[in-house]
């Protein structure tokens, strides 16, 4: 087989020639510059400039740039037409898509720029074949209910037919999109409907917040020009064997450049592009036949699932910048995480990560995702459906963040087991876990002193009291505040929150962040020490807890020191509570005997008299 594998490679190249010489053709053809009759010759020969309509901020359509210079499709396709059929257009600012329909109409300009084919008009206005079709959006408020649209009141821009034949109760119009969406934020408005191309750029200006966005798959919108019926025709037929003349690659080409060029950025190189297309595929012919032979048969194969997989990224890039989140992108073969949209350099990570498993499992990366946990993810994502997990991770500025991962897995149509991409978005859910946290410690705090309250200390102090051993041993201190009847009778309850108010800062002052502090109830508290079982450690703590409650008198409603009893207990191995506490009261009840104001540790000839106050 070696010796006949030269006449493979030829005959693979003369194969390879063929396409290209069938390919070539058809494709210049279509780029090429189009024939004009006579008529429309003596037309463009004697016309004066087009007067065409565009009105401000229908981006990506039609807008102006910081010069006042007019910009979009519309811009773009009629320079492209101007080339190509020597055709003169001057573009005229109007301010509103009403008034520049009817100035249009009225045969004082020529051409409106932006005219909607598929809706009913009130105008005469000749319409040309569509140059772009798109998907609307509903945008509705945040509490909206959409079941009965009779009930709901609409957002129209002023002019527009869309929302002419909705079955709404009321139709407000406004002078430009951002005002409709403004009224719906504010409640003025319940819906509208806007193109996706139109409803991203406005989004990402205004943000997304206040808004509900749902997808319409069979409601599209077509856009193309309308024509004055007050001038020659000729113009008609030259508009749309130009729209005819321009590829569909060329149109998405035009979209994407004014839904994600910056602000401010020129677009005179890519007019240019448009303008000599036939000469700059001449000059890098070469080139594209070089890459053409190394990647043909590889794109042969692949490009049915790529295209699957750029269906999924582009969904999740456009939702992800929509949403302001963070779209996420894993290749399993590579092993490679690729961060999209406009808000990932937020995040203190690449925008691309090599053998991010590796890293993950050698905790190099600022997340809490464990390997575990990301393996779990992809063993429950099934092609087509959603996998949920949670995790925190580094922002550069603002520390760390809980992220909520929603995700898709792309398998290949070969089989559902040869998963090949993970693609989601990244939420910030930071916000919402802050506040299930609150409510949470807000169950376990007592109110008045912020220290823990009796069932939860009660549950931190059992699940240690295991782990206590004769080498590590814990401590178990009950506090009595001395006379406090005294102090709610003469001086009122607000002094007698006062002095346990008192009493709660001191602890945390003469105690480690780290014990266990609570109020057990009325004026008694409670103070386990983990390892901690050195007596004179425990005594200079307690010496200095008492000394600063001594010192410590509000003048207007405390007129004397306050005076504590303490009473403890050494935990060891033995694990039970209810021992340990019985101890501990009775080192308290001896202190108590011997006239308050003082600590003593639970010795064996101390007698049990007490029975135990804590809870099984």
């Amino acid at each position: 087989m070696a010796r006949f594998r030269p006449v493979f490679r030829i005959v693979q190249g003369l194969l390879f020639c063929v396409s290209l010489l069938l390919a070539v053709p058809a494709f210049a053809a279509h780029n090429a510059t189009f024939t004009l009759s006579a008529a429309e010759k003596d037309y463009v020969t004697q016309a004066a400039p087009v007067r065409v309509a565009v009105v401000p901020n229908m981006q990506p359509f039609m807008y102006c740039d910081k010069k006042g210079t007019a910009q979009g499709v519309v811009f773009d396709v009629l320079t492209k037409t101007a080339a190509e059929t020597g055709l003169r257009f001057d573009f005229v600012l109007v301010q509103t898509l009403a008034e520049a329909a009817h100035e249009v109409n009225a045969g004082h300009l020529d051409v409106l720029g932006l005219m909607v084919l598929n809706a009913p008009s009130k105008t005469n206005l000749i319409p040309t074949m569509p140059y772009i079709s798109a998907p609307n959006l509903l945008i509705t408020g945040k509490d909206v209910n959409t079941t009965d649209p009779t009930l709901l009141t609409a957002a129209a821009l002023d002019g527009s037919p869309l929302l002419q034949a909705e079955k709404s109760r009321a139709i407000l119009s406004f002078l430009t999109l951002e005002d409709s969406l403004e009224a719906i934020r504010n409640g003025r408005a319940d819906y509208t409907r806007i193109n996706i191309y139109t409803a991203h750029m406005l989004l990402s200006q205004l943000g997304p917040s206040g808004f509900v966005i749902r997808s319409l798959p069979t409601d599209e919108i077509s856009f193309g020009f309308g024509v004055s019926p007050f001038v020659n025709q000729n113009l008609v037929s030259l508009l749309n064997k130009s729209l005819l003349n321009i590829s569909e690659t060329a149109y998405r080409d035009m979209i994407d450049w004014h839904t994600q060029k910056p602000s401010g950025a020129k677009v005179s190189w890519l007019n240019f592009i448009y303008l000599h297309t036939l000469e700059l595929l001449c000059a890098v012919l070469p080139l594209m036949l070089a890459i053409m032979i190394g990647s043909f048969t590889f794109v042969r194969i692949r490009t049915r699932n790529n295209q699957k997989i750029s269906g999924y990224e582009e969904s999740y890039r456009l939702l992800a910048n929509t949403l302001g989140e963070v779209g996420i992108e894993y290749d399993y073969l590579e092993d490679k995480v690729t961060f999209l949209g406009r808000s990932k350099d937020m995040l203190a990570l690449d925008t691309h990560i090599e053998s991010f498993r590796e890293k993950l499992k050698a905790k190099e990366l600022p997340l809490s995702l464990t390997l575990d946990e990301f393996n779990q993810v992809l063993q429950n994502g099934v092609a087509g459906k959603s996998s949920v997990a949670e995790f925190q991770c580094l922002l550069r500025e603002k520390g760390w963040a809980w992220f909520q991962l929603v995700c898709t897995v792309v398998c290949t149509e070969e089989s559902h087991r040869r998963p090949v991409r993970l693609i989601g978005c990244l939420v910030n859910v930071d916000a919402e876990r802050r506040e299930t946290e609150l409510l949470r410690d807000l169950s376990q705090i007592d109110p008045l002193t912020g220290l823990l309250n009796r069932a939860t200390a009660n549950k931190c102090i059992r699940e240690h009291l295991p782990l206590c051993t004769a080498e590590r041993p814990g401590t178990l201190l009950l506090l009595d505040i001395d006379n406090f009847k005294h102090f709610n009778d003469s001086c009122g309850h607000l002094a007698g929150d006062a002095v346990l108010k008192a009493v709660a800062l001191a602890m945390k002052e003469a105690f480690r962040a780290h014990d266990v502090l609570a109020r057990w109830g009325g004026d008694e508290f409670i103070v386990f020490l983990k390892d901690m079982g050195d007596k004179e450690t425990i005594l200079s703590r307690t010496e200095q807890l008492r000394a600063k409650l001594k010192d410590y008198r509000d003048s207007a409603s405390i007129p004397c020191p306050v005076t504590i009893s303490i009473g403890g207990a050494s935990a060891v191995c033995n694990g039970n509570l209810d021992e340990v506490f019985q101890q501990a009261d009775d080192a308290l009840y001896e202190v108590k005997r011997r006239g308050r104001d003082g600590f003593l540790m639970y010795t064996a000839a101390m007698k049990t008299t007490n029975l135990p106050l804590c809870e099984s």
